[in-house]
């Protein structure tokens, strides 16, 4: 919301949007197929915060070698950095490593303007361990 205030459309200002509407719910039907198992899944998810937590760990080395860039992260890793992300192609093919290790993308903004809230991957990584198969 905030990019697209900043450039002309609309406003952050919650007393100032219409939630209201006048399309008839369902809006139509969603349905999805499990490609990869639930395990591989549960890694990602389980990856995916433990690197968003090592960068909040490293917050200020991620913005002295990448301020202003995006980084890609596996394993506690920055695998990639740079200023535009359109011609990376696929992410599988970006680093290698494991296939249920998640890449997670972040902009290293010094500002952090969007403020990431990092407290929602420490409750997840709680949540996951919390209900993992022993």
């Amino acid at each position: 919301m905030l990019v697209g205030a900043e450039h002309g459309f609309g406003t952050v200002n919650l007393d100032d949007i219409d939630f209201v509407t006048d399309l008839q719910r369902p809006l139509g039907a969603f349905d999805s197929e499990a490609t990869d198992p639930p395990e591989t899944v549960r890694n990602w998810l389980r990856s995916t915060c433990e690197q968003a937590l090592h960068f909040r760990d490293h917050h200020a080395q991620m913005i002295g070698q990448y301020a202003g860039e995006y980084v890609f992260i596996r394993d506690r890793e920055v695998l990639w950095h740079g200023p535009d992300t359109s011609n990376l192609g696929s992410r599988r093919n970006l680093g290698g490593g494991p296939p249920d290790s998640a890449l997670w993308l972040k902009f290293v903004d010094p500002e952090e303007t969007e403020r990431e809230h990092f407290e929602l991957y420490e409750r997840m990584l709680d949540l996951i361990r919390a209900t993992s198969p022993a």
